[in-house]
């Protein structure tokens, strides 16, 4: 009989070993679930705080787009009025006494003006190219040298006329 008590209590101590590794065991596993835990909070909250601050950003640059949108809007409808008043005077001046020309006769003017200070422009950059040897050294290069398309433009001006009609 006492080898029958010792063999329990011999059982009942290695259960009791088996118990505390077990107890030991979930306690471990129970210490990882918490740790895993405070790192998923902690990353949901960084998480979190990531987007209230995007969502932050994204509302401020929207409200300025939107106070830039409305000065936009605003500068917009003033031009808008300016220039039908601007039209509704510019057309209405000849009435008032016979010398203010209308726009139709001031805009032709105006642009027969502005062509021809434009070609006077291009003549005198032409004259001090041509005074200054760079139009020779343009063209005294070889055929591989520079792009076809400003030599034929060159050849052109030399030509003396546009579109490679010849000046007599």
């Amino acid at each position: 009989m006492t080898h029958l008590l010792r063999a329990i209590e011999d059982l009942g101590m290695r259960h009791m070993e088996g118990q505390e590794q077990i107890l030991h065991i979930q306690s471990k596993w129970m210490e990882q679930q918490e740790e895993w835990q405070k790192q998923h909070m902690e990353h949901h909250q960084e998480q979190y705080s990531q987007l209230t601050q995007a969502i932050h950003q994204v509302t401020e640059r929207q409200e300025r787009q939107d106070k830039q949108l409305q000065e936009l809007n605003q500068r917009e409808e003033f031009n808008v009025n300016t220039q039908a008043r601007l039209n509704y005077m510019s057309s209405n001046m000849h009435h008032l006494h016979y010398a203010i020309p209308t726009y139709d006769e001031v805009q032709k003017d105006f642009v027969e003006q502005e062509e021809r200070k434009v070609k006077q422009q291009k003549e005198t950059l032409k004259k001090k190219m041509e005074d200054g040897g760079f139009w020779k050294k343009l063209f005294g290069k070889g055929k591989g040298s520079g792009s076809t398309s400003t030599q034929e433009g060159h050849k052109e001006d030399k030509q003396g006329g546009e579109h490679g009609q010849p000046q007599e």
